[in-house]
């Protein structure tokens, strides 16, 4: 909401982008329907905003219909809600011609499938660890895999305009699985190698800081630098090193200044 707001006023006063769009304060601006000029990088949030709503309720519909215990709950209720709206994506890619980034890939109810793979991993390693230890990296080839070829599928057809049936329907589930068996390696990694502090220290850092810079690199550093006089004469090299340094020292700012602040206000209350 911090965002939305300057997003609003003093971004919109700055860089003149994005039109007002009410949709952005409960999340709807993309739910079932291309979404705005406004923030355009938050249809992801959109889409983790209503996993977040929507996931309890498919639960507790689970445990009440088939009266399991909390742990296959857990299992039967995420596994259905990937084969749900696994399956609404297929149909409604058999009955629309919509673009695959704007009609698919940032519409909430056909992409709301993506968290819930992180969730089963989550299951498996809570509740399956040995068998997952046993096989971790069985595991990560697998998922390497799938993120290669679903990444090679991007460049040989969405960026060249060429969208078929499998691009708007198991490309996502492909590249959700693979990252859901890249889980259980990196789980496994608590501390990273003790030779390279820096490598530890350095991921952290990204990982407390990556929320804002979602919402700072989009927002203020691109346009800044793409508005700003003094930095066109800039090479490329020079624009992308300055891209990377400007985000992450805003999202530190943001980081310690607001979004700490807010979550020790949540964890007190």
């Amino acid at each position: 909401y911090l965002f939305l707001l300057l997003n609003l006023t003093l971004f919109h006063y700055w860089f003149g982008t994005g039109e007002s769009d009410w949709r952005h304060v409960l999340f709807l601006q993309n739910f079932a329907w291309p979404g705005s000029s406004l923030m355009p990088e938050s249809w992801s949030l959109a889409v983790e905003e209503w996993f977040y709503l929507t996931i309890p309720l498919v639960l507790m519909l689970v445990h009440q219909v088939l009266g399991k215990s909390g742990t296959l709950t857990a299992l039967y209720g995420l596994c259905g809600y990937i084969v749900l709206f696994t399956a609404l994506r297929g149909w409604v890619a058999l009955e629309s011609t919509a673009p695959w980034d704007e009609g698919f890939r940032k519409v909430v109810v056909l992409r709301l499938d993506a968290i819930a793979w992180g969730g089963l991993a989550a299951w498996l390693l809570r509740f399956k660890g040995p068998w997952m230890a046993t096989y971790v990296h069985i595991h990560a080839v697998l998922g390497s895999l799938l993120l290669l070829a679903s990444g090679y599928w991007i460049y040989t057809g969405v960026l060249n305009t060429f969208e078929t049936y499998a691009h708007k329907t198991v490309l996502f589930s492909a590249t959700s699985a693979g990252v859901a068996l890249l889980l259980p390696l990196l789980y496994t990694w608590h501390h990273g190698p003790r030779r390279w502090p820096w490598v530890t220290y350095s991921i952290t850092r990204v990982s407390l800081y990556s929320y804002s810079l979602y919402l700072v690199h989009f927002s203020l550093v691109l346009p800044l630098l793409q508005t700003s006089a003094w930095a066109q004469p800039l090479s490329t090299l020079h624009l992308l090193v300055l891209y990377i340094v400007f985000s992450i020292a805003a999202a530190a700012l943001v980081y310690h200044l607001f979004e700490k602040p807010m979550t020790n206000l949540r964890e007190r209350w």
